[in-house]
């Protein structure tokens, strides 16, 4: 992951190198290839907020390919490889873009709204708005809701590459149980982290045990709906 701390920012000429590398746009509230004081603070607080936060590395790296528009999708599938087929292969009907897949796509409307309604948190889209990283500053709520965005955005990506490669059916059925197992491992790894630390204990339960998340008498992270 690139380091864009603030010391690593400090110079003028290091910047630009590296902003002359990343000729991608990509609609996070900030804009590469833009040096004003204002897109540079952005960008750092992205990368800090992206450090700090407690989740599986591979989500991590999920979140820094999408902000640099890593990811190879139908529109530029087939402008590279002459592929026939740009649709999203999840509704089979518009051409899958960033915007379609994360935002547009109504089976990820409609798991939008039953996961905002699973962890009372507003769900995305992640691609939107510098505001959806930003926990940096002590919030405490700010990391519950990045969370639950991280992993709906990363299961969207599961679900569309399982579909893709392995005949996944998709409905939407199949959606909430890719998000939900992924919720249920990473909320499991926390809790063994700290159901043993009092402050940590409730300040998870206060974040993750709500409406449709429990933990049952045997320690174990369950998702109902």
């Amino acid at each position: 992951m690139f380091n864009l701390s603030k010391s690593s920012l400090s110079s003028k000429n290091l910047y630009q190198r590296y902003m002359n590398k990343i000729v991608l746009n990509f609609d996070l509230g900030f804009k590469w290839g833009d040096q004003s004081e204002e897109n540079i603070r952005k960008i750092t607080c992205f990368y800090k907020s992206l450090k700090k936060f407690d989740i599986n590395g591979k989500v991590k790296e999920f979140l820094w390919k999408t902000s640099h528009k890593g990811l190879v999708l139908g529109d530029l599938r087939k402008r590279w490889s002459n592929a026939n087929d740009d649709r999203c292969p999840i509704c089979k009907q518009e051409t899958e873009t960033y915007k379609h897949l994360f935002i547009e796509c109504n089976t990820i409307r409609l798991a939008r709204i039953w996961l905002k309604n699973m962890s009372g948190e507003e769900i995305g889209p992640l691609l939107c708005t510098e505001e959806e990283y930003l926990f940096i500053n002590g919030n405490i709520k700010e990391e519950s809701r990045f969370f639950f965005n991280a992993i709906f955005k990363y299961a969207i990506w599961i679900f569309r590459n399982k579909i893709t490669f392995d005949d996944l059916g998709s409905n939407i059925v199949n959606l909430k149980s890719v998000t939900k197992a992924l919720i249920v491992k990473e909320l499991q790894t926390k809790w063994e982290r700290y159901k043993n630390t009092p402050i940590k204990e409730i300040a998870f339960r206060r974040l993750f045990v709500k409406n449709g998340i429990s933990i049952t008498d045997e320690n174990c992270i369950s998702i109902e709906g």
